[in-house]
Formats: structure tokens, C-alpha cells, sequence
């Protein structure tokens, strides 16, 4: 069934909106030496799928306990929203790019589970990565979200994974068992690649994070993934509309005396394009997806009277192959 928590962390993430601070999260993990280890991302949205026919699938009932009344469970209405929509990918080839879904109830299955991993962005050169995915470990994570308009904290426990460059020397993709195989997961990063700012794609392309600094040196390649004015007047810098790899073309404008004359800037354009290619390349290689897999979600909602704690658990959390777990869900309320 579809996940009852998500609808409510999709409501919470629509009513903050306008809320700079509400895209943050704090992830934790532990280090092999068992020590904690937090850091703070940007929350860049659930892994997107086609549009999905819920009459495939039952209708969810979330049954809260109720305490008070000796533990007597009780079915509650969330009265949340319909789930904010977002555009397909090409993440799964076999189903195309139409409007709706037509799959069987095994692929809608999955859809739906795919579409609850959180994704964020990652060098996979940080020693984090290292620490995570050494040999042979399970790598398990817990998400704090606070909310400041609405007042609400959401608290996501489950299994961290990453999707990594494909034929990295660095560290190898390491994804969800249970997922189909016709995903095509670097479509999805390279989409996310695409959707980052410039400035960002760009820190990919200097030194690993945590190394000794080296001063100057990253700001010769500021301006390397920028998709306008990466070079001097005559060349406007431009990303290609079809976006497949990211490199950046060079247009040329008419000769003048403040613009050399065409095969002065042909030559230039060359040279400036093989730089703004090799960078663009070096960065790229750097760039991972952490998706966490959620198993365990705690919510609370500091607005009422008494406070509201909602629990989520997933009832079989293993990750098996051929088998799609973590879709049925029990729910209970609990003292906050």
C-alpha cells in the first residue's frame, strides 16, 4: 500500500514552501569506530517516477493506537492533500513517457516504493562515502526534519544507498536490492546533475572535500558550469537544449572590432570549449545520489494540544531479491 507518511512530509514540505530554511535536513550515520557522524543536505526530492495508477493498488487504512483507551486501535483520517505531483523521468525506459501508467500491479508496486526514496546529493570522493560503503557493511541512516511554519519535525530511520558514477575507481553504486532492473539509474543522475545550480555543478570539479586547501585554485574553474558568459565577450557559453551530457557549446557572434574576426574566435572557441569539456567531465565523475530507503518514521506536529507523535513502521523491513518489501506500513500514535 502506498506509505501513510508520505502524504503528510509531502504536505509539510508544500505548506513550508516559501521557507528557505525547510529544504535543509540534518543525516546521520555512524563511523566504523562507532562514533556519530551528522551533516546537512539539501532535500532534492523523491525519486521521480511515471505517473502511477493507484487503482492498482489497495486503498491504505492507517490504524493509530490509541493509548489512552487502554490500546484500543482506531482508524483515523490524516485530511491531507493529494501528494504534490512531479514530472516523470527516463528513469524507466520499458514504460515510456505517456500521461498515465499502464503497468501491471507488480510494476505499479514498485513505482510506488522507488518514488519514497529520499535523494540527495554527494562527492563521492567525501571520506563519508568511504566510511558508509566499506566492505561487506550496511550502511543505515536517520533523517531530522524540522519544519519552522508548521511546526513539525519528521524524524526518517531506514538503509542509505548510493548511486555513483558508473565504472567509478572510487566507489561503486550500491542500490537497493529489491529494485526492478530495467531502472536506469544514471538517467537519474544525470538528471539531477542537470537540475543543480552552476556553482554547484562546478565544486565537483575542485579538490576533494576535506583535503588541505590550496589557495586559488578552485576559483579558475568558477566559472567552468556556468551556462552563460563563461567567456570573453565574443563567445556567448550556452547549455544545449537537449541536456544529455552537459557540455557546454560556444556561440559566436558577428565579426567587429571588439569581436576578432571568425577563424580568431574559432580558435579560441576551441580552446575554451576543450577546458569547459574537460571540467565539465572531471565533475561529473565526482557526482553521487544518496537515497535513503525509509523503514521507520517518526512525526511530530508541536501545533496541537496535547502535541500529536505519530509512528510509521514498515511491518517486513528486509531487503530481498525479487521481492518488493517496505509497502506495508502500520501506524500508531504515540506520547509525545
Amino acid at each position: 500500500m502506498r506509505p501513510p507518511w508520505k502524504p503528510v512530509l509531502e504536505h509539510a514540505i508544500h505548506a513550508n514552501a516559501s521557507e528557505r530554511a525547510a529544504q535543509y535536513v540534518q543525516l546521520a550515520t555512524v563511523k566504523p569506530n562507532g562514533r556519530p557522524s551528522n551533516r546537512t543536505l539539501v532535500f532534492r526530492g523523491f525519486f521521480p517516477v511515471p505517473d502511477i495508477d493507484l487503482d492498482l493498488l489497495p486503498t491504505p487504512t492507517p490504524s493509530m493506537t490509541n493509548l489512552s483507551s487502554g490500546g484500543s486501535s482506531t482508524n483515523i483520517d490524516h485530511s491531507i492533500p493529494a501528494p504534490i505531483s512531479r514530472s516523470s523521468s527516463d528513469s524507466f525506459r520499458q514504460w515510456g513517457s505517456s500521461s498515465s501508467l499502464h503497468a501491471s500491479r507488480g510494476e505499479t508496486l514498485a513505482a510506488v516504493k522507488l518514488n519514497t526514496l529520499l535523494e540527495f546529493v554527494a562527492d563521492i570522493r567525501s571520506a563519508k562515502i568511504g566510511e558508509e560503503w566499506s566492505a561487506g557493511k550496511v550502511a543505515h541512516a536517520e533523517v531530522c526534519w524540522y519544519f519552522p511554519q508548521t511546526r513539525e519535525q519528521f524524524r526518517l530511520a531506514g538503509t542509505l544507498h548510493m548511486l555513483a558514477p558508473p565504472n567509478s575507481p572510487l566507489v561503486q553504486s550500491v542500490l537497493p536490492p529489491w529494485a526492478p532492473k530495467d531502472v536506469d539509474w544514471e538517467a537519474e543522475r544525470l538528471r539531477l546533475w542537470r537540475e543543480i545550480s552552476p556553482s554547484l555543478r562546478a565544486s565537483f570539479s575542485w579538490g576533494p572535500p576535506g583535503r588541505p586547501f590550496v589557495e586559488g585554485e578552485q576559483l579558475s574553474k568558477l566559472e567552468c558550469m556556468l551556462p552563460a558568459e563563461v567567456a570573453p565577450s565574443a563567445l556567448t557559453a550556452d547549455a544545449t537544449a537537449a541536456g544529455q551530457d552537459g557540455v557546454v557549446n560556444l556561440t559566436v557572434s558577428s565579426p567587429s572590432p571588439q569581436h576578432p574576426a571568425p577563424h580568431t574566435v574559432a580558435q579560441s572557441r576551441s580552446t575554451k570549449e576543450q577546458q569547459l569539456i574537460k571540467i565539465h567531465d572531471e565533475a561529473l565523475s565526482h557526482f553521487g545520489i544518496l537515497l535513503l530507503d525509509v523503514e521507520f518514521v517518526d512525526h511530530l506536529d508541536l501545533k496541537t494540544v496535547p502535541q500529536t507523535r505519530m509512528h510509521y513502521k514498515v511491518r517486513v523491513p528486509e531487503r530481498t531479491w525479487g521481492r518488493i518489501s517496505g509497502l506495508d506500513w502500520e501506524s500508531k500514535r504515540v506520547f509525545s
